[in-house]
């Protein structure tokens, strides 16, 4: 095994340099404008990714911290993560669907983001979306909450409706009524 393949190992996705400071997700060329050894072991681990799919890592999906990797010639051939599911710890082969993410990373001090492609079963599709989910979750028990709060309020205004209009016919109008009763004491203390 070369030295790429023992860093590879040992370093997994970050790649190059003991502590993955020349490794990047996207390279562009003025990472390479420096020759130095670590810039040039880097660039021959990311020249040996396949940047078509990526691999996720959602072990930590419920902080809404997913992790991604290109994947390497052994998971291209093995078919992980294009007809396998691309999160790491799952090997589903049904009902695979693909996505286009907005991945956004820190890399060397700065933020940065890219659009990749990411391909996963049901299961991790849901975990993918978990944030979303979760809000279009407690949105539908708010707006749920909200219909059955307004059906009560209509209910009760009906019964205060339906209570006016029994009371109206046993009684006659409430005005009608109001008035005559001013009437008849007006005729009593005359």
């Amino acid at each position: 095994m070369d030295a790429l393949g023992k860093l590879a190992n040992n370093h997994g996705a970050a790649g190059a340099g003991t502590s993955g400071e020349f490794y990047r997700f996207l390279r562009m060329e003025e990472d390479d404008a420096d020759g130095s050894w670590d810039k040039q072991l880097a660039k021959r681990y990311d020249d040996k990714l396949y940047k078509e799919y990526c691999l996720a890592d959602m072990s930590r999906y419920k902080e809404s911290k997913i992790g991604l990797r290109w994947r390497t010639e052994k998971e291209v051939l093995g078919g992980k993560g294009q007809f396998i599911c691309g999160n790491k710890k799952c090997k589903e082969t049904k009902g695979l669907r693909s996505f286009e993410v907005n991945f956004v990373y820190k890399e060397a001090g700065e933020e940065k983001q890219a659009l990749v492609k990411l391909r996963v079963c049901p299961k991790c599709s849901y975990r993918l979306n978990y944030r979303k989910e979760k809000e279009l979750k407690a949105a539908r028990k708010l707006d749920k909450e909200r219909r059955r709060h307004e059906r009560r309020r209509e209910a009760a205004r009906g019964k205060r409706k339906d209570m006016r209009q029994k009371k109206e016919a046993a009684f006659g109008s409430s005005e009608r009524s109001t008035s005559e009763l001013e009437t008849d004491n007006s005729r009593e203390s005359s």
